[in-house]
């Protein structure tokens, strides 16, 4: 309906932390009023009514409360949409306890819940595909998550958008340094070691006027200052750690280079970041890193992570890479462009009823 659609209620349910915060940033310009659920302490401000609530599946003792919390919210405040972020214990809540109410209910991908958890065992897969064989629509940051999404659930047709949370336009202009910028955590998951490793085979060859600079923090951070120390290469490589987002933006705008290579990711929004300051994005074979950058052209896809990845780099056209790299997040990935994604998807599913 038409008047619903130009103002409606919304629940949120998500865990705590950035990814809420943009997703609300994104959708509060509707005429929406918001309430949200979440499992701990919001890292931010913010108007809106909050339900705190226990989305672990450890103890059995803690299901039912859960499921019976997010009934009372939304029995109380009867949202037209509800809208879950990641398909893990998250979402495996919200539609089971929705699941007999007739609301709209979108759920979004991150990454990991559909790329990894459902490897992870029988039961974990079956969480995943509980979701999404009930949830009414999906949003997801890259075709293939998109692609795995509808792989586990075959015999249904799923109503994905593709749709990242967006980046901001560039906040510094400051000239480009020899400079390789690594900020993901410092968790297995994304190999920093690797970067490091690399780096020194960098030095080696006669670059050794670059600088690394390794940013956040993480269950590693000890072991990778001490392999910066093993390899002998601690006067190059700088660990600046958690940063708040301004002086993030400060190293994406000084820094030639990015370098991020996980085993496993969808879209990063970092990788947009980076790209949208100018960057020369090095990253991870990964089907999402295929969906940003052409080998060679605007990026680096390394195939071969013990290798020296970034001896190439000194004969990169950064000026060119620049402006290629800022044109593509202009016309895919701005916080304007996520914005009306988001809220287009909601006024579909609103004016079909």
């Amino acid at each position: 309906m038409l008047e619903k659609a130009n103002s409606y209620k919304l629940l949120v349910v998500a865990p705590s932390g950035a990814h809420l915060r943009n997703f609300l940033h994104r959708i509060e310009s509707a005429n929406t009023q918001i309430h949200i659920i979440t499992s701990k302490p919001l890292i931010f401000e913010t108007k809106h009514p909050v339900t705190f609530v226990d989305f672990t599946l450890k103890n059995p003792l803690n299901i039912s409360p859960t499921l019976e919390a997010i009934r009372k919210v939304y029995q109380e405040f009867l949202p037209d949409i509800v809208h879950v972020h990641q398909l893990n214990s998250v979402a495996f809540y919200t539609v089971k306890a929705l699941r007999k109410y007739k609301v709209h209910l979108i759920a979004t991908a991150w990454g990991s819940d559909v790329l990894t958890l459902p490897q992870k065992g029988v039961l974990y897969k079956a969480m995943v595909k509980y979701s999404l064989k009930h949830a009414t629509a999906f949003t997801s940051d890259s075709a293939f998550m998109a692609k795995r999404m509808r792989e586990l659930v075959p015999k249904r047709k799923l109503d994905i958008t593709i749709c990242n949370f967006g980046v901001s336009e560039p906040v510094y202009s400051l000239p480009k340094e020899d400079i390789i910028y690594a900020n993901r955590l410092h968790k297995p998951l994304y190999r920093v070691d690797k970067i490091i490793a690399a780096f020194k085979k960098f030095l080696d060859s006669g670059s050794d006027n670059w600088q690394l600079v390794v940013a956040a923090t993480g269950t590693e951070t000890e072991k990778l200052k001490a392999l910066t120390n093993q390899l002998k290469i601690a006067d190059s490589v700088s660990f600046v750690g958690w940063l708040e987002n301004d002086d993030n933006m400060k190293w994406y705008a000084k820094a030639k280079v990015w370098a991020s290579i996980p085993s496993s990711d969808a879209t990063a929004i970092s990788l947009l970041e980076a790209m949208y300051n100018g960057c020369f994005p090095v990253v991870a074979d990964l089907p999402a890193s295929h969906e940003w950058i052409v080998d060679g052209e605007n990026g680096r896809i390394v195939k071969d992570v013990d290798s020296s990845f970034f001896e190439e780099i000194e004969t990169v056209d950064f000026d060119r890479v620049a402006k290629r790299n800022k044109s593509i997040i202009e016309q895919e990935a701005t916080y304007a462009i996520s914005e009306k994604k988001f809220q287009d998807l909601h006024r579909r599913l609103l004016e079909s009823e």
